[in-house]
């Protein structure tokens, strides 16, 4: 594999085994900046993140906008789909695939200088308890005695979709909603995980969720257990994970009550 490409999966599978994960995904996914790498993958949102910045674009990109990158400047990289188009010896018919990544060079907006930058300022975080989510996926909720270590569960049936806690903590929440919302939102994807990734899955959606509301919850020891001792391939893994992580945050967000009557 490209030693290019080694390395910036090798920082995406370093971030994901550490505690700032929760923090990097809320930050790129709620709500995205009005800047071209909104709209990237979010393993390239969060290589911005790891080279420090919420703007990153290519020479030509700053070169349009009305900037340039200063002399001396060292670009970082992102990872770029590498497209293999193969043919049916049979039908002849062509399909497309996704044969591995190639990179491209991309300069941080304090690499460059020219034109006036955007308004990067915060936006104003969410106030409100998700409980609502909840509602929209059309998912119960209710409580259960405290038994075998279970502080809650996400089970869909013949009683219909149900969370059902043992526990106040909105954290116990948060992850049981990740349950139900990557039920919902990607069920193929969640029918396709084994236990382990689901679990994965629901926490670090969980930990991006408490970012949101400044509340910081550690992933690091799970995700290293996860990919040292479940995957053959940490790298492709990690990349995985983090995708999904991203639908189910965009799709959470997406119905808050918020965001439903924006």
């Amino acid at each position: 594999m490209n030693p290019k490409v080694i390395s910036a999966v090798n920082q995406i599978v370093e971030l994901l085994q550490s505690d700032d994960i929760g923090e990097k995904i809320a930050i790129a996914t709620y709500p995205p900046y009005d800047v071209p790498c909104s709209k990237w993958s979010l393993p390239n949102q969060l290589l911005c993140l790891i080279a420090g910045t919420y703007d990153a674009r290519g020479f030509r990109q700053w070169k349009a906008a009305g900037r340039f990158v200063k002399k001396g400047a060292h670009a970082f990289r992102i990872l770029i789909p590498r497209i293999v188009k193969t043919v049916d010896m049979a039908s002849g018919e062509e399909s497309l695939s996704l044969g591995g990544f190639l990179t491209a060079p991309v300069f941080a907006a304090s690499d460059t200088d020219g034109a006036d930058l955007p308004d990067y300022e915060p936006p104003e975080l969410p106030k409100h308890s998700l409980m609502d989510v909840a509602a929209r996926f059309n998912v119960s909720i209710d409580s259960i005695p405290y038994q075998n270590h279970i502080m809650g569960h996400y089970s869909e049936g013949m009683f219909g979709k149900r969370i059902r806690l043992a526990s106040p903590d909105e954290t116990v929440f948060w992850h049981e909603l990740a349950h139900a919302a990557h039920h919902r939102i990607a069920q193929a994807d969640y029918r396709s995980r084994t236990t382990n990734q689901r679990e994965v899955i629901a926490d670090l959606t969980a930990a991006s969720i408490g970012a949101l509301f400044g509340e910081k919850l550690t992933t690091a020891r799970k995700l290293k257990d996860h990919l040292s001792r479940h995957s053959k391939n940490p790298g492709k893994e990690a990349l995985s994970l983090i995708k999904i992580v991203g639908v189910l945050m965009h799709g959470i967000i997406n119905n808050t009550s918020e965001t439903a009557a924006a």
